[in-house]
């Protein structure tokens, strides 16, 4: 579509983590708060006996860099592990006898300015852009999928008063930097 965006590949490692222990469902929890510049725990079912497990942050704090899309180290960390393992530790001590398990690493794509960008592109004014979600896309899905659609059917998003805050084409992206 001819429509770039600006922003930057970050780092992020998920884990595994045996919860055969847990005599209850654990629904999905994401302790982030977008802004807060630290890691979050989160947790995800996977399976009956297993829970997705990390730590997440929308910007390149330490542990989570920018990353180099063609050579990133695709392993897992042992810093980011025992840095997890404190964190559920600290958190869920009753958990102390479950295993963590090996998992992947990736990169979300986080806009330069660490701020979610949804609106009509600066070039492409017919294309609605939603981009920078950092791995939260699913959690804010229903808010930022409402926001585009205001942007694409209205030309404008009068339900949310701080939608030009994350036009793709803001003063705080250009000045974060070029991204990619």
């Amino acid at each position: 579509m001819g429509a770039h965006l600006r922003r930057v590949p970050v780092e992020h490692r998920v884990f595994g983590l045996d919860r055969r222990t847990l005599p209850y469902a654990l629904p999905a929890v994401n302790t982030y708060v977008p802004g807060s510049g630290d890691f979050a725990l989160y947790l995800c079912p996977e399976a009956p006996d297993r829970v997705l497990c990390g730590l997440h942050s929308h910007a390149a704090v330490e542990g989570h860099g920018v990353a180099d899309p063609d050579a990133y180290a695709a392993g897992v960390a042992h810093a980011t592990l025992e840095q997890l393992a404190a964190e559920l530790l600290d958190r869920l001590p009753a958990w102390s006898d479950a295993r963590l398990e090996p998992g992947w690493a990736g990169l979300y794509p986080v806009s330069p300015d660490g701020v979610f960008q949804v609106g009509p592109h600066p070039s492409a004014p017919r294309v609605v852009a939603v981009a920078g979600l950092g791995g939260v896309g699913l959690t804010v899905s229903a808010a930022v999928g409402r926001l585009a659609a205001e942007w694409a059917v209205l030309g404008e998003a009068p339900g949310y008063p701080f939608a030009d805050a994350l036009l793709p084409e803001r003063p705080s992206l250009a000045a974060a930097g070029a991204g990619s």
